[in-house]
């Protein structure tokens, strides 16, 4: 788990924390027995609600300077760019990374101003605005761009919020765009890769001979001990990715040494050898497996049918060698032609380099349109191609170049071998027209020498061929600009789908903003109505326990002496009646006014006599 933590991440934290303080504040506030626990509960909350201000108060002031300072970097940024893009020393390679370095930089801070919790949305706009400022006028100072920010009003805090939105809606299109572009580039990444482990597969499943290769491992321990693997397989590629995977697999102490290798089990030959630390040795499988993945591909499986195709490669430059007259290629018969072609492979982690020395340059020429097409660059990647003659003056001198993608490239040779062969074709008509007799001549060694079809019909096919190469690029072209246009409204409807939920979105946020509200009003009425009815309960218990205090215990209901004064009462009126009828006393009633003057009475006059 990483330890650093966003700053939305530390607000909820703050915000959680608070809410948990204030929730047992008021909570003691409800339960408060008395007066003075409710004042220290009422103190306690207003303590909370001041230093939770006070925070807000220093983060906010903290995040208006912070911006502030952002946007007088970008403005010396600014600064600089401008002062290079009018130096003529500058050239316009650095014209441009400075131009799209600027242009990100301001893309970042005005996404990182727009998504500030702190800054209001018209502060957002002024710091906006305090950008496109020091991008126009980067030689003048922007100050404090806060300082009248709670003076505006109106129409211009209006203005600053429409600004803010057309940044937003700009920073969603980008991030829309880019989305849509890794997914597109993931999706034409994986499914050339299923295609072609399919290939692999099927290749590997129509071997013969299904344990031709040998791979063998050798681990080394520090302590003098050593251990071999070892695994037979069908095709070389097979048999490199086993090693590269068990190096992955496996684990090793510090001072560990690998020795792998490939061994031919036709003719016994060693293919490939490595010796060194296991983590290099498995740098150097993976980049000699992506050669081999290619070589596989193209179908060269083993090792003879690639010694195969470069006999035939030298076959056909011979032959075309020889179909040159003598004459034509005198002047190029010092020179030797040398090519490279570079590029990363898919799945790579290093950029592979194909050389190759020639006797001519229709023969580069054709190498070269190998090599490409046989490339199996990563996706977003270009392919590197040079070609150079050499007259033996110690400097070559450049033929062709071209960088960019391999489709473009494929289409750039294509084209150069069109144009050698044009140059090929008229030299040969210039030199028939001009000597007949050595015409004649080269006629008869051509026709002892060779059974094909003339030269010039070989040079004529051989444009045609390329010429319908080009044609299949064009169309390919044209079809891959249509499926673009497709992707695009796909995209734009895409778009529109991402705005209405960003919409709907947007209002479920602003409703349950309103309901947070209301649930916390409902709480604060509760807690209130809460508090009134302990409050009533208090008061009704001390006014019972004063009551029943003012009231005499004959007179308590319930209490001891009243129930005795009843039972005397009833135990009189009984006795009366049983000594000769009702007694003027027999209607006694305990809080009766009259018989209680009765009895007072006649206690009194017995007490005289």
């Amino acid at each position: 788990m990483s330890d650093q933590h966003s700053v939305e991440d530390e607000i909820v934290a703050e915000a959680r924390k608070f809410s948990a303080a204030m929730r047992a504040a008021i909570q003691r506030h409800a339960q408060a027995a008395n007066w003075l626990e409710r004042r220290r509960a009422s103190k306690e909350i207003s303590r909370l609600v001041r230093q939770e201000r006070r925070d807000q108060d220093q983060i906010r002031g903290h995040h208006l300077s912070g911006a502030n300072q952002a946007v007088d970097r970008y403005r010396i940024h600014a600064q600089a760019v401008a002062q290079r893009a009018n130096d003529p020393r500058v050239d316009h390679e650095r014209r441009a990374r400075d131009a799209r370095a600027l242009a990100q930089h301001r893309q970042d801070l005005g996404k990182q101003f727009v998504t500030d919790p702190y800054l209001t949305r018209t502060e957002q706009g002024i710091v906006l605005d305090g950008l496109d400022a020091a991008t126009v006028f980067p030689e003048f100072r922007t100050g404090n761009l806060f300082a009248r920010a709670h003076k505006v009003k109106g129409l211009e805090a209006l203005r600053f919020r429409a600004r803010v939105a057309r940044e937003t809606v700009a920073i969603n299109e980008r991030a829309a765009a880019e989305r849509a572009q890794w997914q597109q580039e993931g999706l034409d990444h994986t499914r050339r890769a299923n295609a072609e482990e399919a290939v692999l597969a099927r290749i590997n499943a129509a071997q013969t001979h299904r344990r031709r290769y040998r791979a063998e491992m050798t681990w080394s321990h520090p302590d003098g001990g050593a251990l071999t693997e070892s695994r037979d397989f069908a095709t070389e590629h097979v048999a490199t990715d086993w090693m590269k995977a068990n190096i992955s697999r496996a684990a090793w102490n510090d001072g560990t040494t690998l020795h792998v290798q490939t061994i031919d089990g036709h003719n016994g030959a060693v293919q490939y050898s490595d010796f060194g630390r296991p983590e290099a040795v498995a740098d150097q499988l993976a980049v000699r497996k992506s050669v081999l993945r290619e070589r596989t591909l193209a179908g060269l499986v083993h090792r003879e049918q690639v010694l195969a195709a470069e006999r035939e490669a030298e076959g056909r430059e011979r032959t075309a060698q020889q179909e040159r007259e003598p004459e034509a290629q005198e002047p190029e018969a010092d020179l030797r032609f040398s090519a490279r072609v570079s590029y990363l492979p898919e799945g790579a982690d290093r950029v592979v380099y194909e050389y190759g020395d020639h006797a001519s340059e229709a023969a580069t020429a054709a190498w070269v349109q190998q090599q490409v097409a046989q490339a199996r660059p990563a996706p977003g990647t270009t392919v590197h191609v040079a070609a150079y003659a050499d007259s033996g003056e110690g400097h070559p001198d450049p033929v062709f170049r071209a960088v960019a993608r391999r489709e473009e490239v494929a289409e750039d040779v294509a084209q150069w071998r069109i144009d050698i062969a044009n140059v090929a074709a008229d030299r040969e008509q210039n030199t028939d027209r001009t000597d007949p007799a050595e015409r004649e001549a080269r006629q008869a060694a051509s026709t002892a020498t060779r059974s094909a079809p003339d030269w010039a019909q070989g040079v004529a096919g051989q444009i045609n061929e390329l010429a319908d190469q080009r044609d299949a690029s064009l169309a390919q072209t044209k079809q891959l600009t249509q499926i673009a246009e497709k992707l695009g409204a796909e995209r734009n409807q895409l778009r529109g789908e991402l705005d209405s939920l960003t919409q709907r979105h947007q209002l479920s946020i602003e409703h349950n903003g309103k309901l947070t509200d209301r649930v916390a009003k409902l709480e604060r009425q509760l807690t209130a109505l809460i508090a009134e009815r302990d409050q009533a309960i208090t008061d009704r218990d001390a006014a019972v326990r004063k009551v029943v205090e003012m009231t005499p215990a004959q007179q308590r209901y319930g209490s001891a002496e009243r129930q005795a004064d009843q039972a005397r009462a009833e135990s009189m009126a009984e006795t009366s009646q049983e000594q000769g009828g009702p007694s003027a006393l027999a209607d006694y009633q305990q809080g009766s006014t009259l018989a209680e003057a009765v009895t007072h009475g006649s206690e009194r006059n017995g007490a005289e006599r």
